[in-house]
C-alpha cells in the first residue's frame, strides 16, 4: 500500500514537471499502476472490516471515495487558477502518500502460520 503511495506521488511530481504533455505518458501510466496497488488493498480491507454487513461496509467504502474524490477536484478546480496545475498534482501526490502510509500503519499484519 506504501508503494502504492509512492508511485502515485513520483507519478504525480513527474507530470507536475513535465514540460511537454508528452511526456506525461508514462507518468500517467506509473499513476494506473500506483492507483491499483492502493485502490485494491483499500477495497480487500473494506470486504474484511464488516464481514455479517460486507454489502454495506462496500457501500460506504465506495460512497466515501467518490464523495472524496468529488470534493477533490471541486477544491482543486477552485484553487487551479491560484496556485496552478503542478501544485495541485503535488499536493494530491503528497496527500495520497499521506493516507496511504497511515493506512498502511492501522491495517493489522495477518500472523505467519508457524509464528
Amino acid at each position: 500500500m506504501t508503494a502504492g503511495g509512492g508511485v502515485l506521488l513520483a507519478s504525480y511530481l513527474g507530470i507536475s514537471l513535465a514540460p511537454h504533455w508528452w511526456l506525461c505518458i508514462p507518468f500517467v501510466v506509473c499513476s494506473g499502476f500506483g492507483f491499483y496497488m492502493l485502490h485494491n488493498t483499500l477495497q480487500t480491507q473494506a470486504t474484511e472490516m464488516a464481514p455479517e454487513a460486507r454489502g454495506s461496509a462496500v457501500s460506504a467504502f465506495a460512497f466515501s471515495m467518490f464523495l472524496s474524490q468529488a470534493l477533490g477536484v471541486h477544491l482543486a478546480g477552485m484553487l487551479v487558477g491560484t496556485l496552478g496545475y503542478a501544485w495541485i498534482f503535488i499536493t494530491a501526490g503528497i496527500g495520497l502518500l499521506g493516507l496511504a502510509i497511515w493506512f498502511s500503519r492501522r491495517v493489522e499484519m495477518p500472523t505467519p502460520v508457524g509464528g
